[in-house]
């Protein structure tokens, strides 16, 4: 509605794929979304690189959503609800929204779009994180002092 140039990448698949899709044509927006389908997982990279903004707009049970950290892991600051999982996950490093509400989803969208420089922040900040207690080295550090306080 802000007549801006934004396309929405779609990546993965889902059993209300084919709704969104309809719901999509109906708002008229279909020429906006590019619906990739299933992406191997050394090419999600290239898809996150390809983006501003990550959003995970869930509605259901999220425990561990590995796909923030790979955003993260990009630089990308992520729009996401308050379901647990995904909201301990991007923390101060992103912007959190009600569950099932488009307006704060778009309201949220909107804010990153229009402030470059906290979404820069947010995305950087967010990678620090990621790499700070995320990285292969850091688990591994955390698990072999894990395994010599049991023995």
């Amino acid at each position: 509605k802000k007549d801006r140039n934004i396309v929405l990448i779609v990546v993965g698949e889902g059993e209300l794929k084919n709704n969104y899709q309809k719901q999509a044509e109906v708002l008229g927006v279909d020429k906006n979304i590019i619906w990739v389908g299933l992406v191997e997982q050394q090419k999600l990279p290239d898809y996150y690189n390809l983006s501003d903004v990550f959003v995970l707009p869930s509605i259901a049970v999220e425990a561990f959503p590995v796909v923030v950290l790979e955003a993260s892991a990009c630089a990308k600051p992520t729009v996401t609800t308050t379901l647990a999982g995904p909201a301990a996950l991007v923390g101060q490093d992103g912007l959190i929204v009600p569950i099932n509400d488009p307006v704060a989803l778009s309201q949220a969208n909107d804010r990153l779009f229009e402030n470059t420089d906290e979404r820069k922040f947010l995305g950087e900040s967010a990678r620090t994180k990621v790499l700070a207690n995320y990285s292969w080295p850091k688990i591994i550090d955390r698990l072999v002092d894990y395994y010599q306080k049991i023995l």
